[in-house]
């Protein structure tokens, strides 16, 4: 079983011996939908921790391999602030680029929202959809 600590007290993405990821929050499991708004604000602090940070954590391939990257960076886009979908991105640059390339919604949307986003963020963004075409 893999446990990873959170940058937020009470708060793990941990793996079972089959493999299933889920988060635990203050003793409670949940699995990793992203309807449930408490799992998307769980997962936050996993992206400020850093991709390195976080895999480092994992020591067998398999869980390394099975680890929900993804879905740690749709929590930061759903979320939708500055903060989280800086850190999202930052998580993004790291992908290949079928993984970048199922974001594209979410980097348009926030290409083309020069109110809420600044200009650093909306670069990244440029960046990622020139790779990806």
């Amino acid at each position: 079983m893999v446990s990873i600590k959170s940058t937020s007290n009470g708060i793990t993405l941990d793996c079972d011996d089959s493999v299933v990821w889920f988060v635990v929050v203050q003793g409670q499991t949940l699995g990793l939908s992203l309807d449930d708004y408490r799992v998307v604000l769980s997962l936050l602090p996993f992206l400020e921790i850093g991709r390195e940070g976080v895999l480092d954590q994992i020591q067998d391939l398999s869980d390394k391999i099975s680890f929900p990257e993804l879905i740690l960076i749709e929590a930061g886009f759903k979320n939708g602030s500055e903060h989280w979908v800086g850190c999202a991105l930052t998580w993004l640059e790291k992908c290949e680029v079928e993984e970048i390339r199922s974001f594209d919604s979410y980097l348009v949307g926030i290409l083309g929202n020069k109110k809420k986003y600044s200009q650093s963020v909306r670069h990244k963004v440029k960046a990622l959809l020139k790779l990806v075409g």
